[in-house]
């Protein structure tokens, strides 16, 4: 099988902005696309620290893995 490695010169041509960072593709992503698989649905933003409204308006149901996320993350702090 064959290996490629993706860098910001493919992306971005000798001589221009060089502070364009190399490139990280997820392999499960990169699989998806390869295989025409549907691609992972990205997790929202949540902009607000108001998290019961945020569960409300996208109908995170309590107990599931989206509400120990939105309760229990890091990020969240």
């Amino acid at each position: 099988m064959k290996q490629y490695r993706i860098t910001a010169e493919d992306f971005n041509p000798q001589g221009s902005d060089p502070t364009v960072p190399d490139c990280y593709i997820d392999p499960a992503v990169l699989h998806a696309v390869s295989t025409g698989q549907e691609l992972p649905v990205p997790r929202k933003e949540i902009k607000s620290q108001n998290l019961g409204k945020f569960q409300i308006d996208n109908n995170i149901k309590p107990g599931t893995e989206e509400w120990f996320t939105l309760w229990f993350s890091k990020s969240n702090v």
